[in-house]
């Protein structure tokens, strides 16, 4: 954390906690006087919510409505100088366009040395005179940071100090022995529902006091003055406090009144609170002996002896020195009833509601820079990458089916399967539900056993006409129960015929048992007819598990790969195209024909993530073929995503696309991606693979020039500058690119490192310091500098 953001959360702190105890001063000063527990909820609120409100808004950056800016003046500058120690001014306005100018300067023409549009230095009478100095004093924001902190340190330091002066006299009290004051305390105790208290005697105490550690002190006159009911009723005052935690309550005040001594304020929140704490202490003290004037007797006795010795801030007191004594008695005598009890949840809703509203409502300090002088513009940050896109859910089935496979395996590590499967085809609409384990009939057409809970339905609408078989085990039976209309009906044999017809459809529309089925009808016919099963499946889900399952059972012929893929050809869904695709691949190498077919099946894919997938997934097999590459360019060229269409052709790079000719078509490619970050990443990469830059330098410039971001324009200049073979051409084509470039950081980056490659060649070294010309001083003199090579 800085100091600047430091005094800025101290200043938040202060107009936070300010606001907070003055409502509480105006609203303690109301008709709350008898409601004990709300005035000490609200005071406890007022001192701690500004500490509560302020830090919120520091760490969530949630300034309020309302902003109080302060200006914190930043390091002057120094002049810029030129070599010859005189004060230059800024670069004109017109640099940039100047810049553009130069770029667009036709290739072979003759440059010559443009005449300066002002002058280079100041003469000494032009000078400024010079300031007299400052005195170098401290900043405001740094005088505020030590002065709350020495001020806190002084007072934590009193604070430390009182809590020893405490704890050093206690260590002198003695263990009291009076029978009957025992017997009372652990009565009062019991009632309040704490452990006996430990009783003990101090003679250079003024009045008893309450200690952690579940502690009462007594003086030694208490003993001398008070008769029976007086003591009783001392003791349950000071039981009372412990009940109350008001020892540890009282650290805790203290504690804030030190991080807040700069506000006086906050020492009357303190005070109110030990008041109300006495009051409370009072009133709890009165219903449990049932002796008001024993207890008022006992306080004006303990105030005849309140001077007489030392006072312990830190401990509560039944009298002490600042506690509203006569106030009390009164209240005591006159029988006022204080209200002392506090509604949990209702208190937690309001500190909630209260400090939410203030986090909002509450102005908050922030800082803000104040420049004397402007200093050298600090070059830009890099714009950060896109993130990439999240590759897209699977969708439906396909062909107007819906299906949905779910398992889970439950603690004893048994496997539970369900399956709904749903379609409406024409006039006619079909819906399966298994739930649990079930076994079908060896030619699937019933069901043959369901597991333990198992059930199974079948239904199907025709012409308006619903028909429903259902299935469930009970105690180990198999039970059937056909309906029409939802209306049981008896199983003759033209149900039986319904049912052998429908169960086999669900079968196959969803994949069940899907290997044991394609081994099945293989060994019946052969790989024909389980083509002639996928050929009967509407679900692009269930053909693609048949394909799959089938591709890695037995190895395709070159006609048998053909069918394949043409059954692949009826898919709707994307991703089970791909899919499918991507395994029947992997079981098998496709020729360069099939490899065509399969490139063509990517072109009709929709989905950019899809038809990537499915390109990447055969690159690593690609033919060696020109109609294939091409192809597959093609393909990857029709994806819209810049994110896809640049892994795929960066892909093709790394795959061992070193032919000069075809990076120079994927660079050409790049011209279609807008983002400028990915048309970047992939220029970079094209060139770094090129055997000679020369080559490519046409086209690469053609990319670069529809960049719109200086920064990206930057890198991919900076990357054709450090490929390989890099030459005149490409060097004229970098100067006539930073044409289009406005940034003057950027283009001294990219002159700077173009002197230390570019030929020495003096139409080049001209053509660089018309550009060079067009910039800041700083940039220019940069850019200059860099030319020193050429003259050792």
């Amino acid at each position: 954390m800085s100091v600047e953001s430091f005094a800025a959360l101290l200043m938040t702190l202060a107009v936070h906690a300010g606001v907070l105890l003055t409502i509480a001063w105006i609203a303690d000063r109301s008709s709350l006087q008898v409601q004990l527990g709300w005035r000490e909820w609200m005071w406890w609120l007022a001192l701690f919510g500004g500490i509560v409100t302020s830090a919120t808004q520091f760490v969530l950056e949630t300034p309020g409505l309302a902003r109080i800016s302060l200006a914190v003046e930043s390091d002057t500058s120094v002049v810029p100088m030129d070599a010859a120690g005189s004060a230059v001014d800024a670069a004109p306005a017109s640099a940039s366009a100047a810049r553009r100018e130069a770029g667009r300067t036709d290739d072979h023409a003759p440059l010559m040395a443009t005449p300066s549009r002002r002058s280079d230095t100041l003469r000494a009478d032009e000078l400024p005179a010079p300031r007299k100095p400052s005195p170098d004093w401290p900043r405001w924001h740094l005088l505020l940071a030590v002065a709350w902190l020495v001020g806190t340190l002084i007072s934590l330091a009193r604070l430390g100090g009182a809590w020893l002066r405490l704890r050093s006299a206690l260590r002198l009290a003695r263990p009291v022995v009076h029978g009957r004051l025992l017997a009372d305390a652990a009565e009062l105790a019991a009632r309040a529902g704490l452990a006996c208290p430990q009783l003990a005697r101090l003679d250079t105490l003024a009045g008893p006091i309450a200690a952690t550690g579940g502690r009462i002190i007594l003086p030694g006159w208490v003993f001398e003055r008070f008769d029976a009911p007086q003591m009783r009723a001392m003791l349950a005052h000071e039981l009372a406090h412990l009940y109350r935690r008001d020892p540890q309550r009282r650290l805790a005040a203290a504690f804030a009144c030190a991080l807040l001594w700069f506000m006086p304020i906050a020492s009357m929140a303190r005070r109110r609170l030990d008041a109300i704490a006495e009051q409370s202490c009072d009133a709890w003290a009165a219903q449990q002996c049932g002796d008001r004037r024993a207890l008022a007797e006992c306080l004006a006795g303990c105030a005849e002896r309140r001077q007489s010795g030392p006072a312990f801030t830190l401990a509560p007191g039944m009298a002490g020195r600042e506690s509203p004594l006569l106030q009390r008695i009164n209240h005591l005598l006159e029988g006022t009833i204080m209200k002392t009890r506090l509604s949990v949840p209702s208190a937690l809703m309001a500190s909630v509601a209260v400090l939410f509203v203030a986090v909002i409502l509450l102005p908050g300090v922030g800082i803000r820079s104040s420049h004397a002088d402007m200093d050298r513009p600090s070059p830009p940050a890099a714009p950060s990458p896109p993130a990439p896109p999240r590759p897209p859910a699977p969708g439906d089935a396909g062909n107007g089916i819906r299906l949905h496979v779910s398992s889970e395996t439950d603690a004893s590590g048994r496997k539970h399967q369900s399956t709904f499967l749903q379609t409406d085809v024409g006039k006619r609409s079909y819906q399966a539900r298994i739930d649990g384990e079930a076994t079908y009939t060896p030619q699937y057409d019933g069901i043959a056993s369901l597991g333990n809970g198992a059930s199974a339905s079948f239904a199907e609408t025709r012409e308006g006409v619903a028909r429903r078989i259902e299935y469930t085990n009970r105690t180990g039976k198999l039970e059937r129960h056909y309906f029409v209309a939802d209306l049981e009906q008896p199983i003759d044999n033209a149900v039986e015929g319904w049912i052998a017809a429908v169960i086999p459809e669900m079968v196959r529309e969803t994949a069940i048992d899907v290997e044991k089925r394609v081994r099945q009808i293989h060994a019946a016919g052969g790989t024909a007819a389980v083509f002639d099963e996928i050929g009967r499946i509407h679900s692009d889900y269930a053909r693609g598990e048949y394909l799959g399952q089938l591709a890695s059972t037995v190895r395709f012929t070159s006609s048998e790969m053909t069918r394949a893929l043409g059954l692949v050809d009826a898919f709707e869904s994307a991703y089970e195209r791909r899919r499918a695709l991507t395994r029947i691949g992997a079981a098998g190498e496709f020729d360069a024909g099939q490899q065509t077919l399969v490139i063509g099946q990517a072109k009709r894919i929709e989905s950019d993530y899809e038809r990537a997938e499915l390109l990447l997934g055969l690159l690593p097999k690609l033919a060696d073929s020109a109609q294939v590459h091409r192809a597959w360019l093609e393909a990857a060229n029709g994806i819209e995503s810049d994110y896809e269409h640049r892994r795929c052709l960066v892909a093709l790079i790394e795959a061992g696309g070193s032919d000069d000719a075809i990076l120079a078509t994927v660079i050409d490619a790049a011209r279609t991606i807008e983002s400028d970050y990915e048309r970047r990443e992939l220029l970079s990469t094209a060139i770094a693979a090129v055997s000679s830059a020369e080559n490519v330098a046409d086209a690469y410039a053609a990319a670069v020039k529809d960049i719109g971001g200086d920064y990206e324009r930057r890198e991919a200049l900076l990357a054709l500058i450090h490929a390989r073979g890099f030459g005149a051409k490409a060097s004229r084509q970098v100067l006539a690119s930073l044409g289009n470039v406005e940034s003057d950081h950027e283009s001294s980056e990219v002159l700077v490192e173009l002197a230390q490659v570019m030929p020495n060649d003096q139409a080049l070294i001209e053509r660089y310091r018309a550009v060079a010309r067009t910039l800041s001083d700083h940039e220019r003199a940069d850019a200059e500098r860099a030319l020193d090579r050429f003259s050792l």
